[in-house]
């Protein structure tokens, strides 16, 4: 349970530290507007890609597709390829051959694992194939922003007990 404790309080002041954010308070009427008034600006984009985070530790994006469309896994792979955060590997798990997702071996140490199971075999699975120092699990469909990973990792620094997302 300490351990527990210690994640949720990481992963509270992470969070805290990002700019806040009223989406849940139903300001904006549709999510382009909500991306568009939170989002970073291009500029500060290609800063990021400019000048990586030093250190910069590996993190490892699991997908578990049981049962996904191929479009929800094509854009959230979209998404990951757009990150200003260049150390990270990608699993991705399905229990079918997920046709047109070698387009994106593109990504910085992406896998196609096959396996039949539920999610949660799923990602167990994936777990047992990555290699980065903090862990995160995405849903087919998810479109994390160009520096999701960057302000996790980031904000992980600044806590002296470790990362926002646990491995």
């Amino acid at each position: 349970s300490g351990i527990i404790t210690a994640a949720a309080d990481i992963i509270a002041g992470a969070f805290n530290a990002l700019p806040k954010r009223v989406c849940n308070q139903h300001k904006f009427s549709d999510y382009a507007d909500y991306l568009h008034e939170n989002l970073p600006a291009q500029a500060e984009l290609d800063l990021q890609r400019e000048k990586p985070l030093n250190p910069a530790p590996l993190v490892s994006v699991a997908i578990a597709c049981s049962g996904a469309s191929r479009a929800a896994v094509r854009s959230t792979l979209e998404a990951l390829g757009k990150q200003t955060y260049a150390n990270f590997e990608v699993c991705v798990v399905s229990e079918l051959a997920q046709a047109g997702l070698t387009d994106y071996e593109g990504i910085p140490k992406f896998r196609l694992v096959l396996f039949n199971g539920t999610a949660h075999e799923q990602l167990k699975a994936a777990e047992k194939m990555l290699n980065g120092a903090y862990f995160l699990q995405l849903l087919p469909g998810d479109l994390p922003a160009p520096d999701a990973l960057h302000a996790c990792s980031a904000n992980s620094f600044k806590s002296r007990s470790g990362g926002c997302f646990c491995r």
